[in-house]
């Protein structure tokens, strides 16, 4: 398998991406630097260079698991989607619009709750 096929695979599995959420920027950061770390820890002959590479690799997913527990603790709306926070904002207001239930589609699979949370701040 050459570069460039491996290059091809992997940005059709980028353009498939969909979920936005608040993590995705460090998500994307970690996937990019995460190979080029562990890679030239492996190409690199200095022990101690290869050492502080790992370190580097081994802290950056550290402080990604922290900023996902940190975020899911103070503000849980936050890592829910884009389009699901939305679509809850509007079932919301057609409701309170109405004063009546919205039916809901079938294929929102998270229960929604009559506040919505943006932004993880409750009403």
């Amino acid at each position: 398998m050459s570069i460039q096929e491996i290059v091809r695979a992997g940005l059709s599995r980028i353009e498939s991406i969909k979920t936005r959420t608040a993590l995705n920027p460090l998500l994307w950061l970690l996937g990019l630097s995460l190979p080029l770390l562990l890679g030239s820890a492996v190409l690199i002959q200095d022990r101690l260079v290869q050492l502080a590479l790992i370190g580097l690799a081994g802290g950056s997913i550290s402080l990604t698991f922290l900023a996902y527990f940190v975020t899911l603790i103070r503000e849980p709306g936050r890592l829910q989607s884009e389009e699901f926070v939305l679509r809850q904002l509007e079932l919301f207001l057609l409701e309170r619009k109405n004063h009546s239930s919205v039916p809901v589609d079938s294929n929102l699979t998270e229960e929604l709750s009559p506040t919505p949370h943006i932004g993880g701040k409750r009403e």
